[in-house]
């Protein structure tokens, strides 16, 4: 799933900079861009797995006092 959203991000952006006659300054925007876009993509898959282990934790927990 990253990779085609990181894929189409930049054919996107090099298909934009065929309208911009800057095209070199086009491309380091839209390169730092699609790496902000993939920063973010890690740090929200971080923390869903910081969820998902803390949603295993506490349902661990609720087993325990249900048992009791």
């Amino acid at each position: 799933m990253k990779k085609t959203i990181l894929i189409s991000l930049i054919s996107l952006g090099l298909y934009g900079c065929n309208m911009n006659p800057n095209k070199e300054a086009r491309i380091q925007q839209l390169e730092t861009k699609t790496e902000k876009k993939f920063e973010a993509f890690k740090k929200l898959e971080n923390r869903i797995l910081t969820l998902e282990n803390a949603n295993a934790k506490l349902e661990s927990r609720i087993l325990k006092l249900e048992n009791q």
